[in-house]
């Protein structure tokens, strides 16, 4: 193990981070004289997204040189939930809040985040396990994703449950997510899963698929990058 001065370099490296660090002005939503930032550490904001890393050079964009962010059009709650997520590393009780762990999964997305991505997508799979996310959810959800992303996949797919195993539909709406909203590739992608095993729709947080000749961790299929490495959802 490499010593300079007898201290390790990895400590040494740390310390000096500490005595160097600055504190970042992030504004979130409007602004107006009584708007106060949050404040956060550079090495943290840096360490946890490359967006973060890039936009805080000092010799590169004005941000940088002025250590302040501004994110005007982005959603406080979500904000809030993602600075606890970053000096914690796991999410604060969220009451089953659909529309926030939406937020936040798109802000996940918009800064190169995965792993929050995943921990906010596994949140929303815990609350569907035992509840519906409701059209208001999928709505919101489907005005944010891309065709192709996992929350599209999500989307698509309670959609079609809904179609098919729910007696009272507001199909007036449904189709107008369907048919309106870019949606049509990731439903029928999700119709053709349904009709083949439609198991995986009501069982996401399963370790397995006892239906499935080949076992397999059904809620993995909605992670964006690699499992998070702590989760709780390794405790079943």
């Amino acid at each position: 193990m490499a010593e300079v001065g007898g201290r390790n370099n990895a400590i040494g490296d740390f310390v000096r981070t500490l005595r160097e660090d600055r504190m970042i002005q992030i504004y979130v939503g409007a602004i107006d004289s009584d708007t106060k930032p949050y404040l956060v550490p550079q090495s943290l904001l840096e360490t946890r997204s490359k967006y973060f890393a890039k936009a805080l050079q000092q010799d590169a964009f004005r941000e940088g040189h002025e250590g302040c962010l501004k994110f005007p059009n982005d959603d406080s709650d979500a904000w809030e939930v993602l600075l606890f997520w970053m000096i914690k590393n796991t999410l604060p009780d969220t009451q089953d809040n659909a529309h926030t762990m939406i937020l936040c999964w798109v802000l996940g997305d918009k800064y190169a985040m995965p792993v929050f991505q995943d921990h906010a997508m596994l949140e929303l799979l815990r609350t569907n396990s035992t509840q519906e996310l409701g059209f208001e959810a999928l709505k919101l959800a489907l005005s944010m994703s891309a065709p192709g992303s996992k929350l599209r996949k999500l989307v698509a797919e309670e959609l079609v449950y809904l179609a098919n195993d729910r007696a009272v539909v507001d199909w007036g709406s449904l189709e107008t997510m369907i048919d309106g909203m870019g949606i049509l590739g990731d439903y029928f992608r999700a119709q053709e899963r349904y009709h083949k095993d439609n198991y995986v729709f009501h069982s996401r947080l399963t370790s397995s698929n006892a239906h499935s000749k080949k076992q397999r961790a059904v809620w993995t299929d909605y992670m964006v990058g690699e499992a998070p490495a702590k989760h709780w959802i390794y405790d079943g």
